[in-house]
Order: structure tokens, then C-alpha cells, then sequence
């Protein structure tokens, strides 16, 4: 039989000398070089566990030890192990028990009677293996926690089927008012308003759930309505589809945007009259000078030109004028967006 090269770091805690060294020889058994450290109570199990943590693959402990009752030893392991895989070793067939060991943070509860070689082995490399999977979740969730709670952008967390909201980060408390216990009350019709959606465009991700981006109306505590970019994520959650929903405030946006389009269709409509206005004194202006330049005139009519051409002049100047007042009507709303988006 192939033995596995790995150097596991064990320790193990037990009493019983004949427990022990049985222990011991299922461990070389299937272990090549197991780095195995023993503890006869918990007092020693304990400071074992303190200068050895780190490096400690797993922990086998005896439920019965001289120096500690073994509901203590449940409490006291949980504390203590803290990170560290344990598997709880007993006589007692006690399944009540074993249920609470398990609860307790146990990685697994075996009866000594019970156990082999290939069978304390296989025990032992799941436990690690559990243990090390539940370190990655729980990485996961701390790193979820951090980018939804230091998001400088409101989100929350609602549920696919009924809309209710499950999670709520800072920012989105500060932008609509509510209190976080005041959100875990809401609904996301409590929140939406006028709620045809526009701009909807839908992106498939890995997974076959579409990601969707829309514009809707939403409503703070206090009533005031801001148009809200929302980009909807799915998440699975413990098997349950949910919402990830980030919020863009595109309020100001939309106001400075639909602003704009009003300055342009204003200037469009000012260049369309007054373009209209300035061809007829332009016109004269050009029929005159068109005579002129044929000496298609009398020395008499020269007066009379000279007075159209004055007054065409002083008509465009007026026209001038004219398209300018109307131009500044717009100029300063443009400028305040534009001193507002430098601040």
C-alpha cells in the first residue's frame, strides 16, 4: 500500500496509552512521515494548540480527559481550535451527543471501536478538506461584505421572487433616509415609482442569468424622487436566487442632459427665423451693389441707393442684435452647468 507523502502535522490528545499508540500506528499506517505531537490532558492539549496553531493540520482529542468535563471540552475546543480542524474521539455511542459535538464546530465524532486505519485516514483528510472550504467561503462572504458595504454607490440585496429587501449597505442609507431595520421592512415597490423602465438592455453572464441596466423613478423616506441608473446582478445565495442592485443617482444628469437638448433646439429655432429675417435687408443689399457694379443707374437714383443701403445695414445690425440678446438667454444656464460641474 502506497502511503501518502504529505507531512501532516497532528496532534493528538488521549489519556489512554493503548488508545494512543493504536492511534499512532493507523496514522504511519497510511501516513508516510506524520509529524504527530501527543497530549495526555487538555492543559497540554491546550498549550500545544497556542504555539502550534498555525501549522497544525488537525487535532484528535479524547472526549473523556482527566482534567476537564466533556461538555466543557465542546466549549473549550470550539474556542480554541479556531481554524483548526478537530474530530472528537470517544468510547460513548452517545448520538445525542455526538449531534452536539458536531454543532459545537466538530469536524467529526468517531467511536474508537469503530475505527481503522483507512477509516481514521479518510476522516481526517475530509475534516481538512471541509475545514479549508469553509475558510474560502468564508474569505467569500468577507470579501462580498467589504465590496458591498465600502461601495461608495447604493445597493442592496432583494429577493428574486418577491422583491423584498435582505441587505442594505451604508451608502444607500444615506441616500434614501431610511434606517437599515427600516429598509429590511421594504419592498422594492415601496421604493419604485412610475416604474416603466427605460434604456433596457440585458447581458447574458456565465451562468445563463441575464444582468439588466434600466432607468426607473425611485422614492427617498421624505418623498423627493431621483431618477436612479440601477444595474441588476443575479446572485445565488445559499441556493436561493436574489438580486444584487447597484444605484447610479442620474438625477443631475438627466436634468443637465435634457437642458442641453432644450439650448439646441432653442438655437436651431433662432438660426431658422433669423436666418429668414436677414435675407430680405440682405437682398436689397445685394440687388443695389448688383446695379451698381452694371452701371444700371441714373446719377439721380444714387441718393435713393444709398438710403436703401443705410437702412438695410442698419436693419441687420438690428437683426444682429437680435440673434445675440437670444443667444444669452441660453449662454447662462450653460454656464451655470458648467460651474456646477467644476465644483
Amino acid at each position: 500500500m502506497q502511503k501518502d507523502k504529505y507531512p501532516y502535522s497532528l496532534l493528538i490528545v488521549e489519556d489512554n496509552p493503548g488508545d494512543q499508540f493504536l492511534i499512532e500506528d493507523y496514522l504511519h499506517e497510511q501516513i508516510l512521515d506524520p509529524d504527530i505531537q501527543v497530549a495526555k490532558t487538555f492543559t497540554d492539549a491546550k498549550k500545544i494548540i497556542v504555539e502550534n496553531k498555525s501549522s497544525l493540520d488537525a487535532i484528535l482529542i479524547d472526549l473523556t480527559l482527566p482534567d476537564i468535563e466533556r461538555k466543557t471540552l465542546l466549549e473549550e475546543m470550539h474556542k480554541l481550535a479556531n481554524g483548526v480542524p478537530y474530530l472528537i474521539l470517544t468510547g460513548y455511542t452517545d448520538s445525542s451527543f455526538a449531534i452536539e459535538a458536531l454543532k459545537s464546530g466538530a469536524e467529526d465524532y468517531l467511536i474508537k471501536d469503530e475505527i481503522n486505519a483507512p477509516y481514521l485516514f479518510k476522516s481526517i483528510l475530509y475534516a481538512i478538506e471541509r475545514n479549508n472550504q469553509g475558510k474560502k467561503l468564508e474569505k467569500s462572504r468577507k470579501q462580498y461584505q467589504d465590496l458591498f458595504q465600502l461601495s461608495p454607490q447604493p445597493m442592496w440585496l432583494c429577493d428574486a421572487e418577491n422583491g423584498n429587501i435582505m441587505d442594505v449597505n451604508k451608502a444607500a442609507i444615506s441616500k434614501y433616509h431610511y434606517s437599515y431595520d427600516e429598509f429590511l421592512t421594504l419592498n422594492l415597490n415601496d421604493i419604485y415609482c412610475d416604474c416603466e423602465a427605460s434604456e433596457i438592455c440585458s447581458e447574458k453572464s456565465d451562468n445563463d442569468l441575464a444582468k439588466l441596466k434600466y432607468v426607473v423613478n425611485h422614492k427617498k423616506k421624505n418623498g423627493e424622487i431621483l431618477q436612479a441608473e440601477v444595474l441588476q446582478n443575479p446572485y445565488l445565495l445559499n441556493g436561493k436566487l436574489t438580486y444584487i442592485e447597484l444605484i447610479n443617482d442620474v438625477t443631475e444628469l438627466n436634468k443637465h442632459i435634457q437642458t442641453i437638448k432644450l439650448q439646441n433646439q432653442k438655437l436651431r429655432d433662432i438660426a431658422w427665423t433669423q436666418s429668414h429675417i436677414i435675407r430680405a435687408p440682405l437682398a436689397r443689399i445685394l440687388g443695389i451693389t448688383q446695379l451698381i457694379n452694371e452701371d444700371l443707374y441714373s446719377e439721380d437714383e444714387i441718393p435713393t441707393f444709398l438710403s436703401h443701403i443705410t437702412e438695410s445695414a442698419q436693419e441687420l445690425d438690428k437683426i444682429v442684435e437680435n440673434i445675440i440678446q437670444d443667444a444669452q438667454t441660453i449662454m447662462p444656464e450653460r454656464e451655470q452647468y458648467k460651474n456646477e460641474d467644476e465644483t
